[in-house]
C-alpha cells in the first residue's frame, strides 16, 4: 500500500513540498514552530475534523526541530528519485498505490509514474486531495479491503 509521496521523474511537486525541496534556506523552517507547521498542513484538510487527539499527535510529532529535521528526506528527492525510478521495474511483490484525484501537493502523476514502473500494482485514484485517508475514509477503506482480500 503506497500513495501521496513524491515518486516521479522529473519530479511533479506542488506547494509546499515543492518549496522544501528547492528552497536554498532553510531557517524560516527551522525557525517554524510545531503549531504553525500543524496548523498549516492540517488547514488542507477538507471535510474531516480532526480529534484533539490526533491534533495532539501530530503536535508532538513536530516539537522542537522535528519540521526542519525530516526536511533531507524530501531534499533528497533530485537525487534518490531517479535511482528509485531504475529500480521499480525489478520489483515483484503485488503494490496498491493510493492516491487523492485532487491533490496538490504531489500531484496523481506521481502515483501514476509508480503504476507505469511497478510490473505488479494497480492504482486507485480517490476524489480527494492530500489528505485522502481523512478526506475520503469510507473510498480509501474500500480499496485498501477489496486490494487486501484480493490479495
Amino acid at each position: 500500500m503506497v500513495g501521496t509521496g513524491g515518486t516521479a521523474v522529473p519530479l511533479n511537486l506542488g506547494s509546499p513540498l515543492k518549496d522544501w525541496v528547492s528552497d536554498e534556506d532553510l531557517s524560516p523552517y527551522r525557525a517554524m514552530s510545531a503549531k504553525t507547521a500543524v496548523t498549516a498542513a492540517i488547514g488542507g484538510i477538507h471535510g474531516y475534523e480532526l480529534p484533539d487527539v490526533v491534533r495532539e499527535d501530530y503536535l508532538a510529532s513536530y516539537t522542537g526541530q522535528r519540521f526542519a529535521d525530516q526536511l533531507p528526506y524530501v531534499r533528497a528527492y533530485p537525487a534518490e528519485l531517479p535511482v528509485l525510478g531504475e529500480l521499480l521495474p525489478r520489483l515483484e511483490p503485488p503494490v496498491q498505490i493510493l492516491a487523492g484525484r485532487n491533490d496538490a501537493v504531489v500531484p496523481p502523476e506521481n502515483a501514476e509514474y509508480l503504476d507505469l514502473h511497478l510490473p505488479n500494482s494497480k492504482l486507485d485514484l480517490i476524489d480527494v486531495g492530500h489528505f485522502a485517508w481523512e478526506e475520503g475514509t469510507d473510498a480509501y477503506t474500500d480499496v485498501v479491503t477489496r486490494w487486501w482480500e484480493a490479495n
